[in-house]
Formats: structure tokens, C-alpha cells, sequence
């Protein structure tokens, strides 16, 4: 089999080819290579459904038109009018036919399981056709097409509100006009290869209370050039954020902004953004600067997928939603208030109240209210006895992190530790409860987690009364928290921080926290064999028991033997041996910590807190796994934690991202102080930043003063000493950046103060010299020779590479060196090309055809990847032959695409 490489001359190379939007810019280069006959498939017999017995079930066999059901070799097909109803799970079929005439009505409502190779919606000339799925898991193994085949079909529909779809391939709107409608945020999944939005086509998407399920694909979103998008947010509660709609491998062009509709969102700004990637909306507050990305929230490994441990339903809200619980503080609940997660246990179709809860989220990642049905209120009611009694609302008896740096703390003259949660009203400048700033936060319906990060605080701001900063607390630390619902009356929290400080951080709770003595005033400690054993010991005695010494968790239950309500806190154990990050070994601390004569009486508390020993000095992370688990008796939590297997899922770990692997997010800056804003641009970005804290990095801040002024800075102190004293309004993540000193020499990197030269005085350096890294936007306007962001495929050297394939393939767009840089084929049949390891912002694609006037395909082997030891990569893709078996020839073109 011969391979020659082809390449147009380069006259023909540097021309610009037709596009609609100059957003997503593809060069190919070509090279000859092989293809596969796929067999067609076997004629099958068309099965029409008649609704004869007029139950409208597509499982009645009367019901069709051959007196039986539709089966693997068979088409079925609705149209009149008619619907058809799959309520238990379905045989699995060839073909699925909605609308085979042109009645308006024709419909499947699909509430089981339906596997098909094909599913036609609208199929034929002027028909109509719908499904609606509000449950059920259907798969379609070939393709999906809505009112995209045959002649020109009138109307087609696909709603999923409930369930999980997947698809290699959906096309709609090539022959009529087409809908894919994704309602609420109810379907468990939406998965495809690829999906094309064609002409006629439009995706729609309406939101629930908490968002909508997104559409993941993993090949590409294609849109034509009319391809519309829907957007319906009457229904939406929730608060400002950035939500995904659909995420692919790449989108080849955006939806045209007359053809994009939104509505609803009320009191926000809606926008629609395109990435490389995805299709998002940006929800901000009106008159308030964009939220923080929500990667930015995404910096805690996931919990995994734990067995099913129940039947329930979950809802969210960031709309003030109070607790009614009793308190014995001044302070409005309303102060506290940033989320509501509900549970609701099903069993039967009754409500199982020992398993279903209420859990409200605080303004500084804590939870200050916790409920359970057959419970009530779990919190204590706040009071603290002696001095101010209203001095710690929602900040101290609350479930949070809390850490210590053990060299500084000498209580009770210097008490150094720092509370998730927020600051003591000691200090004559607090007139108010303050929380730990909320920088970053995500919601993920599909996963019913909610996901913070915290600036968080030193609460005993008494120490810091005299104005002298040098002898203040400055603790710089960022707190993580992931709360999940996991069903069964389970819930998980994945807690972590990271310091940016100088301080060294070795005695962590994680958690600190408790319960309402007069709600659940028994506590046990569980010994490894199950045995559990009441205590309750006075928290003053300092009493604990080793993580080694237990079986993984602790309990609080209503009554003395354990056989009333209950809950359990799941805590896990020490990895053995201990590793580096962690310099001693844990324990379960816990005692009575007032007198509990009421329901807000005085510290109406029992203390339970889980002491880690990490070793965590400046420019590092570490995140722990715990749970809490609703019950009607200890041994039925016993019964669950077993089920779900939660003492081996309760783990800790450092945080340990590397450069290389950690996504970024790419920003543009104008203005400067009063009129410094930000734009979240993954384009042409100014500068890019980590998305998590890599090692050794600083978090980049944007803050606004109360003058208005705003500011870029990794030390929020150099605003105000007192985070609390109102000089700082608002302050948000952007990211983190490294160290100059610490930064990769392959990767491309500038100085964060000479990328914001043109932001005059809005960047604060506080004695770190922090670098960002930089791609196309930097590399065009800075790189001599090349044309700027608007010309990618200039070619002023006139060497055959446009500047986008010169930046892509690490070549001089200012010297002739294309020869250095093409694509290589060797008898071997083997491609091969190099590139940069840093280019984070194309993608590079190798197409293959064996003939160059039929359709490109993706060549889906993995290559062989050489690394260079000098900042570049080769990656070779052998065996071409394997691609087209039956033909003598092979064409292959490497396709670079931003």
C-alpha cells in the first residue's frame, strides 16, 4: 500500500477559507491513508402501532399490526396521531419511527428502558412526530435523528425530563424544523458522540428551580448557520453562577446571536458564552460584576459512586428559606442564610422521615442548620454563657473546619486558630455578624452537590482591637467544602483547605462540630467491632478515642440505648503507614458542653470534632472525607454505613496539582481602580490561571473597595487589615499563579505585573513576584513576525504555515521554516508531528480518508507520545493501514482548530 503526502501550493495554504464566525479558526494539512465497508443491516419487518385496545401501551401486542410487539429485527412505527405509551421497560428494536404522516399528535411518552439502533422523529415528507421521556434509560446505538432524514419533514421533537439518554450521533433540522428540549434538571444524564443543530434545528432548554441537566458530548457540537438556541429560566431559584448547557470536544462555530433567545432569570443578567468547548450561560447579579467561574469549585476530588441507598427526591435553593427552628441570639437567620439542601426518603411512595433531612449552608461554607424530619433542629440554639451571649451567632456551634497553627496558639493569652465559618463579635468595629467571604461556588443538580470556597477567618478579633497590624492574626487560608446527598438519609462532605500563608499548619477539625443536647442527648463511641458504648463525658475533660481504637464512626442518638433517632458522624481512619502529609494520628474528641435545661438554654451543646494532624506549610492543601447519616436506631446507620460501604470511602488526601494537568481560565482586564473590570474570555485571554491550587501558588483576587476602587491582589490584608470593617465590598476568586521562581521552563509564562501594565494601579504585588501563563492572544500580538489575534491565518513570512499553525507547531512565524515543522509519513505507515507541550488553547485532530472526495474521518488510535526533554512532543500515529482495510489507498491531514 503506498502513502504520499499532499499539500495544496502555498498560495492555496494561506488563503482564508469561507467561515461564518471568525470565533473557531481550523487549519488541516493532508496526507493520503485507508476505509471500512460497514455491512447494511438485514431487512427487518415494519411493525405499526393501531392502539386497538385502546390502552395506548406500546407492551399490549394487540396494539400492533402484526398482534405482536416490536422485537430485535423489527421497525416500529407511530403515526395518525396516535401515542404510544412505554411504561415497562421495552424489547429491544431496530428502528424507532415517530410521525410517518402528516397528523400533528403522533407522540411516545417513554417513562421505561428502550434500545434501538435508529430513532426517526418526524421521518417522512410533511409528517410530525414527538417523544417525550420523563424516565427511563434510552439508548440508541447509531444515530438520532430529528426531522433530519428522507424528504422535508414539517415538525420534530425530542423532550427528556426525566431519565438518561445516550446516542453516538443526533441529528436534527437537516429536512424540517427540529427541537432537542432538555427540561429541568430531573434526567439523570444526556450523553452523545457527536450532535449537529442544522438550519432548521434548535436546542432548548428550560430550566428548574436548581438549573437544567446539560448535554455531554464527546465528540463535537456542529451547528449550522442558522442553529438556534433556547433558554427559559422562568422557573429558576437559584443565584448567580455560570451553568453549562452542553460541553463537547469542540464546537466549529457559535449560535448566532438573532438566533439565540433567553427569558425568564429574574433579578439577573442572563448572557451566553462559547468556549472551545462548551455552550454556558453566565448568570450575575444586575449591577454586579460576573461570578466566578464555577471550575473554580471544582477543586475536591469526587466521592465515587456509592451503592444505592434508597428511593428519594432532592431539591436546592440560594432563595432565604428559614429554618424555623428555635434560637437564643438577637441576629436574624436571614444574616447566615446562603443554601438550602432538602432530602426526602421514599419508601413505597411514603415518606421515611428517620432518613430524610434539611441542611442549610452559611455564608461562610458552614452548616448552621441541620435537620431531620423525626428530629427537629439538630444545631445548638447559639447561646454562649458569660460576657456577650450573642457573640458567636452561627460561628462557633456550627459543623466547619477549623485549623491551628499549633506554634502560634498559646491560649488562652493567644488563641491562633481559624474558623471556616467567620469571626467572634469581640471587635467594636463588627455591628454585625461576619462570615467567611464566599470567593467561588458551584451547584450540580445531576450530582445534588453543592460545592464553596471560603476566605476564611480568625475568630478572636479581640487580639486585634489596638489598629496595630504587625501584631494581628493574618491567617491566609482558603476553606473547600462539597456537601452531597447520596440518598438513604446519607450525606457527604468532602472538607479541604489551603494555606497561602506563612503560617504551618499541623492540628486541623475536620470536622468541629455537635448537637442539640435536648434533641440528641446521648453520645457513643462505636469500638471496631460494632459495639457501641454511651458517654457523656464533660467536654472540658478533654476525652477522645484514637480513629484506630473505633470503627469509623460516632454517633449521637435520642435516647440511652441508642434505639430512637439517631445520627451518626462517619469519620474513617488514618492511611497506614502515615504518609508525609500527615504528622500524627487521628482522633474523635467529643463531651457535654453546657447544662441543657432548655431548648435555648445555655450551650444546650454536645461537642464532637474529628482532629487531624496534617502537615501543611505554606503553598499547600489537604482534603478530608467524611459523613453524616440519619437514622431510626444505631444498628439501622450501622446496617446503611455497611451497605454503602462509608467508613472506606471517609479518606483523606493532599492537594497535589501539577502545572501540566490543571485547567485554566483565561481573563481580559480593562480600566483601571474605579473602572477595572474583568471579562471570562478562554479565546483571546490576557492572561490565564490556574483553575486549582497548584503547588505553591497564590489564589488571585478581584476586589472592590468601598470607595469603588478595584483591585488585583493575592493579600486581601492590603486592602484592610480587618476583613470585617466594611472597607472591602466584594471580593472574588479569579485563580491561582504560581511563583515566577517556580514556574516550568517549558511552558510559557509572563509576569503578572507586566501583563496588567495597562490596568494602572489595580494590581497589587504584596511582595510576591506571581507570573500567569499566556497563549495564542500573548504569542500573536507580542511574537515578532506574527500578525496580532485578528490575523491567525496571516502568513508573512510566506513559508506556507499560517501564524495559527506556527504558534500551534512551535514555529518562527518571522523565519521560513515550514520544512522543520510539517507533518511526516514513512513507508512504516506511520503520522507523526510535534508540537509544543503548552499549547492548552488549540486542539490538534488527525483526519484520515481514502478518498479526498468523500467525508474526513477522525482517527480515533491512540498515538505514541515521545517526549523531547525540550519543551515539545512527537506524537505518532502507527498502523494507518488498520484504518481501511479494502482500500490500496490512505489520505491524512492534521486539522489545528482554536
Amino acid at each position: 500500500m503506498n502513502v504520499s503526502y499532499l499539500l495544496p501550493p502555498p498560495s492555496q495554504r494561506s488563503q482564508k477559507p469561507m467561515l461564518e464566525k471568525p470565533t473557531s479558526i481550523t487549519c488541516r494539512y493532508l496526507i493520503p491513508a485507508l476505509i471500512a465497508l460497514h455491512a447494511l443491516p438485514s431487512s427487518a419487518e415494519t411493525k405499526t402501532f393501531l392502539n386497538t385496545s385502546a390502552d395506548g401501551l406500546w407492551s399490549t401486542d394487540a396494539n400492533w399490526s402484526t398482534g405482536s410487539k416490536p422485537g430485535a429485527s423489527d421497525n416500529a412505527a407511530i403515526g395518525s396521531g396516535l401515542t404510544a405509551t412505554i411504561a415497562a421497560n421495552a424489547p429491544n428494536i431496530d428502528i424507532a419511527t415517530v410521525g410517518s404522516s402528516s397528523s400533528p399528535d403522533t407522540t411516545i411518552i417513554i417513562g421505561a428502558n428502550l434500545r434501538t439502533r435508529l430513532f426517526r422523529i418526524a421521518h417522512f415528507d410533511a409528517s410530525f412526530g414527538s417523544v417525550v421521556q420523563n424516565g427511563g434509560q434510552v439508548t440508541i446505538t447509531e444515530s438520532l435523528d430529528i426531522a433530519s432524514t428522507n424528504t422535508f419533514a414539517t415538525s420534530g421533537l425530542y423532550n427528556i425530563n426525566g431519565g438518561s439518554l445516550s446516542f453516538p450521533n443526533c441529528t436534527l433540522g437537516t429536512r424540517g424544523n427540529a427541537v432537542f428540549k432538555v427540561t429541568g434538571s430531573d434526567a439523570a444524564s444526556i450523553s452523545g458522540g457527536s450532535m449537529t443543530v442544522a438550519n432548521a434545528g434548535r436546542l432548548e432548554f428550560v430550566f428548574g428551580a436548581t438549573g437544567v441537566t446539560p448535554i455531554t458530548l464527546s465528540g463535537d457540537l456542529n451547528l449550522g448557520y442558522a442553529a438556534q438556541l433556547s433558554v427559559d429560566g422562568s422557573n429558576y431559584t437559584g443565584g448567580p453562577g455560570i451553568i453549562t448547557l452542553v460541553t463537547s470536544n469542540i464546537i466549529d462555530r457559535v449560535f448566532p446571536p438573532d438566533r439565540v433567545t433567553v427569558s425568564g432569570f429574574a433579578g439577573l443578567d442572563a448572557e451566553i458564552r462559547h468556549t472551545k468547548t462548551d455552550v454556558q450561560i453566565v448568570l450575575t447579579e444586575i449591577g454586579k460584576f460576573p461570578p466566578a467561574p464555577p471550575q473554580l469549585a471544582t477543586v475536591l476530588p469526587n466521592g465515587g459512586e456509592l451503592p444505592q441507598l434508597g428511593e428519594s427526591t432532592f431539591s436546592f435553593t440560594r432563595d432565604y428559606s428559614p429554618s424555623g427552628s428555635p434560637w437564643a441570639i438577637i441576629w436574624r437567620e436571614s444574616l447566615v442564610f446562603d443554601a438550602l439542601m432538602k432530602h426526602e426518603e421514599i419508601d413505597g411512595g411514603n415518606p421515611v422521615p428517620s432518613k430524610s433531612w434539611q441542611l442549610r449552608i452559611g455564608k461562610g461554607g458552614q452548616v448552621y442548620s441541620l435537620i431531620g424530619d423525626a428530629i427537629g433542629e439538630t444545631i445548638p440554639p447559639q447561646f454562649r454563657e458569660g460576657g456577650d451571649s450573642d457573640e458567636a451567632p452561627w460561628v462557633d456551634e456550627v459543623w466547619q473546619g477549623v485549623y491551628v497553627d499549633q506554634a502560634q496558639h498559646n491560649p488562652p493569652n493567644s488563641k491562633w486558630f481559624v474558623h471556616q465559618s467567620g469571626a467572634y463579635l469581640r471587635d467594636p468595629a463588627l455591628t454585625r455578624p461576619f462570615y467567611s467571604p464566599l470567593v467561588a461556588s458551584r451547584i450540580d443538580p445531576a450530582d445534588r452537590s453543592y460545592e464553596t470556597v471560603n476566605w476564611s477567618q480568625f475568630p478572636h478579633n479581640n487580639q486585634n482591637v489596638d489598629n496595630i497590624g504587625n501584631n494581628d492574626f493574618r491567617p491566609h487560608i482558603l476553606t473547600f467544602t462539597k456537601w452531597r446527598d447520596v440518598g438513604g438519609g446519607v450525606i457527604e462532605c468532602t472538607l479541604g483547605y489551603y494555606n497561602f500563608g506563612t503560617d504551618y499548619i499541623t492540628f486541623v477539625n475536620m470536622p468541629w462540630g455537635g448537637v442539640r443536647r435536648t434533641k440528641l442527648g446521648h453520645h457513643f463511641t462505636i469500638a471496631p467491632d460494632g459495639t457501641p458504648t454511651r458517654d457523656n463525658s464533660n467536654f472540658a475533660d478533654s476525652v477522645s478515642v484514637s480513629a484506630s481504637d473505633s470503627a469509623g464512626w460516632a454517633a449521637f442518638s435520642a435516647n440511652a440505648s441508642g434505639t430512637d433517632a439517631s445520627l451518626a458522624i462517619v469519620h474513617g481512619f488514618d492511611p497506614t503507614p502515615l504518609p508525609p502529609y500527615l504528622v500524627g494520628n487521628s482522633d474523635w474528641r467529643y463531651g457535654v458542653a453546657g447544662t441543657a435545661n432548655s431548648e435555648t438554654g445555655s450551650r444546650n451543646y454536645i461537642v464532637g470534632n474529628f482532629r487531624r494532624r496534617p502537615n501543611t506549610p505554606g503553598g499547600t492543601g489537604v482534603w478530608s472525607r467524611f459523613y453524616y447519616a440519619f437514622g431510626s436506631s444505631l444498628a439501622d446507620i450501622e446496617d446503611r454505613i455497611e451497605v454503602g460501604q462509608l467508613t472506606s470511602s471517609a479518606v483523606i488526601g493532599p492537594f497535589e496539582f501539577g502545572e501540566e494537568d490543571t485547567p485554566l481560565v483565561g481573563y481580559n482586564f480593562t480600566g483601571s481602580l474605579g473602572t477595572l473590570e474583568y471579562a471570562i474570555d478562554p479565546e483571546n485571554s490576557q492572561i490565564f490561571l490556574y483553575s486549582r491550587p497548584v503547588s505553591g501558588s497564590s489564589p488571585l483576587f478581584f476586589i472592590e473597595r468601598n470607595n469603588g476602587d478595584r483591585f488585583l491582589t493575592w493579600n486581601p490584608y492590603e486592602i484592610s487589615l480587618k476583613p470585617y470593617n466594611g472597607v472591602i465590598q466584594k471580593i472574588q476568586l479569579l485563580g491561582y499563579a504560581p511563583n515566577v521562581a517556580d514556574t516550568s521552563p517549558h511552558l510559557a509564562y509572563q509576569p503578572l505585573d507586566s501583563l496588567l501594565t495597562g490596568n494602572v494601579g489595580s494590581y497589587i504585588a504584596s511582595g510576591r513576584t506571581l507570573a500567569a501563563r499566556t497563549g495564542w492572544a500573548y504569542w500573536a500580538e507580542q511574537t515578532p513576525g506574527a500578525s496580532g489575534i485578528g490575523s491567525p491565518l496571516a502568513d508573512d513570512d510566506e513559508d506556507g504555515l499560517n501564524d495559527l499553525l506556527e504558534y500551534a507547531l512551535g514555529a518562527n512565524p518571522n523565519l521560513q521554516d515550514f520544512a522543520d515543522h510539517i507533518p511526516a509519513v514513512n513507508d512504516a505507515l506511520t503520522f507523526s508531528f510535534t508540537r509544543p507541550v503548552d499549547r492548552f488553547d488549540v486542539t490538534y485532530k488527525v483526519e484520515a480518508t481514502d478518498d479526498l472526495t468523500g467525508d474526513w474521518t477522525t482517527v480515533e488510535m491512540e498515538p505514541v507520545i515521545q517526549d523531547n526533554g525540550d519543551g515539545t512532543e512527537t506524537l505518532r500515529y502507527e498502523n494507518l493501514e488498520l484504518l481501511f482495510p479494502e482500500s490500496d489507498r490512505c489520505f491524512v491531514r492534521l486539522a489545528v482548530n482554536r
